[in-house]
């Protein structure tokens, strides 16, 4: 055979047996995968499985400073601190935007009780403007016992009636275009269990008709007439 011929003849295929021997040989260089990549694929599903999920963490409003009892809260007495979503969930505390509309709507805005700095609000802590946020200048508050109850349940806070005495012979007004206040809930009643009382109505008045309401016996009903606002 020529040295032109050996170049050019084709390289003869393996046999099967060859073959076999040649994988054999890959699969003996590589054998440690088989047992590093399940192990590894075993390892990464294991932490996965008892690393727990971060949580979701909201904003909530604590106070910036101490704060007491019947303070009216503003957006500069309040700071917000991030908390899990989980917790503020299950102790109702107030998110940022929540104790923003109540500021804005001046509901229920009011501190029950002193609170120290860095305490969480919630709306427990907060109850609706007192007595005094509603009275005019120059006005008192005062209670009245009315003869007629069914008039008095009538009556919406806001309305304005003329305050009666009246006695065996005659009747006396005793103040003019009272104005009718809410009953201010207590701060321990729930909204639903609280109800203003059946015969009686708070009222604005002057204080020259405050003291007058004040000399009535107990024991003697007042009169209200409505009148336009």
């Amino acid at each position: 055979m020529t040295a032109s011929s050996a170049f050019n003849s084709s390289p003869q295929p393996l046999s099967s047996y060859q073959r076999a021997a040649r994988y054999r040989g890959v699969l003996w260089r590589w054998r440690h995968l088989r047992v590093v990549v399940p192990a590894l694929v075993f390892a990464i599903l294991a932490i996965n499985a008892v690393t727990p999920e971060k949580p979701a963490y909201i904003d909530v409003a604590v106070a910036a400073a101490p704060l007491v009892a019947g303070t009216q809260l503003g957006a500069q007495m309040t700071r917000t601190v991030a908390v899990p979503e989980e917790v503020a969930t299950e102790l109702q505390l107030l998110d940022s935007t929540a104790l923003s509309t109540l500021i804005d709507s001046d509901q229920a805005n009011q501190l029950r009780v002193t609170v120290p700095e860095g305490t969480a609000l919630t709306a427990a802590l907060l109850s609706e403007p007192g007595v005094a946020s509603l009275l005019e200048s120059g006005r008192v508050a005062a209670t009245i016992t009315v003869q007629s109850g069914e008039l008095v349940q009538s009556l919406q806070p806001g309305d304005r009636v003329d305050v009666l005495l009246a006695d065996e012979t005659q009747s006396r007004r005793i103040a003019d275009a009272a104005t009718v206040l809410p009953w201010p809930m207590k701060a321990t009643a729930e909204p639903a269990d609280f109800a203003a009382p059946t015969s009686s109505l708070l009222v604005s008045v002057t204080a020259l008709e405050a003291a007058q309401i004040a000399t009535v016996p107990l024991t003697q009903w007042l009169s209200v007439v409505v009148v336009p606002s």
